[in-house]
């Protein structure tokens, strides 16, 4: 009788050594923080009327500026005067263009705004971005800022339509 035995079989198959490797990956993002919204008394209106001016200085009803933020960060106002003059002896008073006189020969209508942070009237400028004493309605979230024109119109002045128009931009100082 045979005796059946079993075989092995083995093979030796050459083993590679262990190999690790690393790689860094750079990975980068560019995160853009939701803007901030301005608009005036909730509406989308970008005209605010300042009725019939008489001599003399006359506060005009106040008027809001809404900002409405969708993140909490520190923000503040800025303006700038885009039609008009900033005034040389009063550089919180804007000279408006008067139709009727628009080389201002005249006495011009000087337009002062006011917040609550600026009482003495905000101050214009393009620096506005970066100097802060140009900056007002600073906050952490959204606000209403209510601001208060005064006019002053002297004698000499020509009667007429006067403007200005104010651009008010946010900055996250």
């Amino acid at each position: 009788m045979l005796l059946a035995a079993p075989m092995l079989y083995a093979a030796m198959i050459p083993t590679a050594d262990a190999v690790s490797d690393t790689a860094t990956v750079a990975v980068t993002a560019t995160f853009t923080a939701p803007p901030c919204t301005v608009d005036i008394d909730g509406t989308d209106s970008k005209t605010v009327s300042l009725g019939v001016l008489h001599l003399g200085t006359q506060a005009i009803a106040p008027f809001n500026l809404n900002i409405t933020c969708s993140y909490s960060r520190t923000s503040s106002v800025f303006a700038e005067v885009v039609t008009g003059v900033v005034n040389a002896a009063t550089p919180a008073a804007v000279n408006m263009v008067n139709d009727s006189d628009p080389g201002n020969t005249g006495s011009p209508v000087l337009l002062t705004l006011s917040t609550v942070d600026k009482p003495a009237g905000i101050l214009y400028g393009i620096d506005g971005a970066t100097d802060s004493a140009r900056q007002f309605c600073s906050g952490e979230d959204s606000r209403i800022c209510t601001v208060t024109p005064t006019t002053t119109v002297n004698i000499g002045t020509k009667p007429g339509n006067v403007a200005a128009a104010i651009r008010f931009t946010m900055v996250n100082p």
